[in-house]
């Protein structure tokens, strides 16, 4: 945690995956682990841990429970409310997406709102690129915590660790991760 500027946290037991880790971004910040996590913990758990706090510390936590068009519609609402003109997508789920934000955000971060959107516009940057880029960088905080390859690309892929080797060949993001 301190790797990543966390000087402290607080950690809570539960949840409904017994093997899951899950960040959740405050003062301070949390982790919630599930039941079945003993330690001393195992390359997955470490690399989970690692993630988690790395989302934390550069404010991505939501990419991993979100789909990339929210996560663009995210985006896309954000420069709409602070009035920041851009070209974007048709996107489905942004008239959602942009009331759901609407409500949820406080007027304080309503007035840095502005600044951040306009630097989001001026990079250029596709938000949907730019999700899957910050994804990677998560699995790069998972190898990091964990040093074990093999344990992040199961994960990434979502396959057992037997398969991975078949994995590597053709897995255009795994190519990234390793990279």
């Amino acid at each position: 945690a301190a790797a990543f500027g966390i000087p402290q946290f607080e950690l809570y037991v539960g949840g409904k995956d017994p093997f899951g880790v899950q960040g959740i971004p405050g003062s301070p910040p949390a982790i919630v682990v599930g039941p079945s996590i003993n330690v001393p913990f195992d390359p997955q758990t470490r690399a989970r841990i690692g993630r988690e706090l790395f989302a934390i510390h550069r404010g991505t936590s939501i990419l991993r429970t979100r789909d990339d068009a929210t996560i663009a519609a995210i985006g896309v609402a954000a420069c709409n409310i602070a009035k920041v003109p851009q070209n974007a997508p048709p996107l489905a789920v942004l008239a959602e997406v942009e009331r759901l934000l609407r409500k949820a955000i406080s007027g304080k971060v309503k007035g840095l709102l502005p600044d951040i959107c306009r630097e989001l516009v001026s990079s250029g940057q596709d938000v949907r690129g730019w999700s899957v880029a910050a994804m990677l960088s998560l699995q790069r905080a998972s190898l990091v915590a964990c040093g074990d390859a093999t344990t992040v690309v199961a994960e990434l892929s979502s396959i057992a660790r037997e398969r991975v080797p078949e994995v590597v060949a053709h897995d255009v993001r795994t190519h990234a991760l390793l990279r």
